[in-house]
């Protein structure tokens, strides 16, 4: 769902208005974001689908092994791509955060 505001204000007020002050909501849309927990537009803004994926950019010692994640850094290496089976490929590169060199892998599927 996209909301369009027809007004701006800006401040805190706005946020704590009702959603029904939003273009295209109804007191029938209303309820059916009430039932999400979603009441006023700050509500709206914070509310994250269940399969949200964060994408902020994170550093080496904050992330997990097998964890999506989104980091910054300086590619180091030519790129090489590895191609094998049906369709399948693997792009390799190693990468550099800071002082720390590490290796990082791209497996696709093109079917």
């Amino acid at each position: 769902m996209i909301f369009q505001l027809l007004f701006l204000k800006v401040g805190e007020k706005m946020l704590e208005e009702s959603i029904t002050k939003l273009a295209g909501v109804g007191e029938k849309r209303a309820q059916a974001l009430a039932d999400l927990g979603i009441e006023t537009i700050e509500d709206l803004l914070r509310y994250y689908p269940f399969r949200y994926d964060d994408i902020k950019e994170r550093d080496l010692i904050e992330i997990n092994d097998q964890e999506k994640v989104t980091i910054k850094g300086v590619v180091v290496s030519p790129p090489v791509i590895n191609r094998f089976g049906y369709k399948k490929s693997r792009l390799q590169f190693r990468m550099m955060q800071d002082h720390d060199v590490f290796s990082v892998s791209f497996l696709t599927n093109l079917t």
